[in-house]
């Protein structure tokens, strides 16, 4: 199942879901792409990514493993 890969409609932040409780995400600001690692413990972070996963958020749409991969190699570690 994992991961997943999950992009907001406006297409400016890519996520990439390793598990229930971790992902990374790719945010387009300008022309920079900024790469954040997040571990997450808190019920708010954790209903995140459960929306994510389910699509119950219709702020998360599809995206191809291929279409992060991209954006990622171009990005900057935060």
């Amino acid at each position: 199942m994992f991961p997943l890969y999950r992009k907001s409609k406006d297409s400016k932040n890519f996520y990439q879901i390793i598990n229930e409780r971790e992902f990374f995400q790719l945010k387009i600001i300008g022309s920079k792409i900024r790469k954040y690692h997040y571990i997450v413990d808190k019920f708010p972070e954790i209903l995140m990514i459960k929306e994510m996963i389910d699509f119950s958020n219709e702020f998360y749409e599809e995206c191809d493993r291929n279409d992060f991969e991209f954006r990622e190699q171009n990005s900057i570690s935060s």
